[in-house]
């Protein structure tokens, strides 16, 4: 196997290694999360330094040490650095709380990650360029379409546990211990009251185009709906505790 490759690569994360030094999280199509070390992005005149921000979409030049079975970035060619989303703190954290969703769950740990990579990519697009309550619907749709595609989260279409089908107008429930939305018929202890609003929003996130599902309003009840749905799910069904969920979700839109 080559020693080097070149991948494409959207940047989820980049901390700083010793005084000169970044570790950089990748997202690519092919190999899902990739580790990198750039030497040198930290220095002033090091052509790394811009191409190795946060949320860049990228080529990515890599070595591999087969003895350390370490990644080294040679080279980094800007495709687009969505410099929007660094320079404004709504969409940055928006960014975050993405990245820290894809980092945690090990982008749905494959094998094909060519979708969370192109899902995260048009939504980051959508971040960048639309107002804020188009890129609160973003990250809705973000998340639902990755959660639902990882198979973290169960069809919205029929009871988890009994197969029954639900009618538009049926308000079910969400166990988290299974990540499923049941019928009240198979209510469990504890599950989560989810209104029909909510499970139609969630059946769009599976039916119509991201562009097209993006074009649905959001109330306060539906927003908050999806909060509590989603929050459940992220902390009791996969255990996450994501301080960028909180932060983002308490940032009203006006």
């Amino acid at each position: 196997m080559s020693r080097t490759s070149v991948t494409e690569a959207l940047i989820l994360r980049a901390s700083r290694v010793g005084e000169y030094h970044k570790q950089l999280l990748l997202l690519t199509p092919d190999a899902g999360l990739v580790k990198a070390l750039a030497f040198g992005a930290f220095k002033g005149k090091s052509r790394l330094v811009s191409a190795s921000d946060p949320y860049s979409h990228a080529r990515v030049h890599l070595y591999r040490n087969p003895v350390r079975d370490l990644f080294k970035v040679s080279d980094i060619e800007v495709i687009h650095t969505y410099e929007g989303l660094r320079n404004d703190l709504e969409r940055s954290y928006a960014a975050a709380l993405l990245s820290e969703v894809l980092a945690s769950s090990y982008a749905g740990g494959g094998p094909d990650y060519r979708y969370p990579f192109g899902l995260l990519r048009r939504t980051l697009w959508y971040l960048e360029t639309g107002d804020r309550r188009e890129g609160r619907r973003g990250v809705f749709q973000f998340l639902l379409r990755f959660l639902l595609h990882s198979g973290f989260l169960g069809a919205p279409g029929e009871c988890g546990r009994c197969g029954t089908g639900f009618g538009p107008f049926d308000e079910v429930l969400f166990d988290s211990r299974d990540g499923e939305l049941i019928c009240t018929a198979c209510s469990v202890e504890g599950a989560l009251p989810v209104s029909a609003g909510v499970r139609r929003y969630m059946e769009g996130a599976m039916k119509f185009p991201l562009s097209q599902a993006l074009e649905i309003g959001i109330d306060d009840s539906l927003e908050q709906g999806l909060v509590d749905l989603l929050r459940e799910l992220l902390q009791g069904t996969l255990n996450l505790q994501l301080k960028s969920f909180e932060i983002y979700f308490g940032i009203p839109v006006s």
